[in-house]
């Protein structure tokens, strides 16, 4: 593995890896996030939309995008367990309350 040249902010890599990702796919990436405005249809679409970026083996994707999508869906899964957790201790408190009626 060579060295990598330090330029001003931006990070030249001799050895010709791979490109970094553009401000085009960035943009491209968020704007397909606006699918989470439509409710419940749209948080399942992302999701899937993130995984396909996280696990495709189309090259089509840089690999620093889809290393992005692989902790991003670890955040999004931690998530919905503990909104799961909440959910579940909420609605136990509430039939625990009823019941006592």
């Amino acid at each position: 593995m060579e060295p990598e040249e330090r330029t001003g902010t931006i990070v030249v890599n001799p050895g010709g890896g791979e490109a970094p990702v553009t401000v085009k796919q960035w943009l491209l990436f968020w704007a397909v996030s606006l699918v989470n405005v439509i409710p419940i249809i749209g948080s399942i679409a992302y999701v899937i939309f993130v995984l396909y970026v996280a696990f495709a083996k189309n090259p089509k994707f840089p690999v620093s995008m889809q290393n992005f999508c692989k902790a991003y869906f670890v955040v999004i899964a931690i998530m919905i367990v503990l909104g799961l957790i909440f959910a579940g201790s909420f609605l136990g408190m509430l039939a625990s309350i009823g019941a006592g009626y």
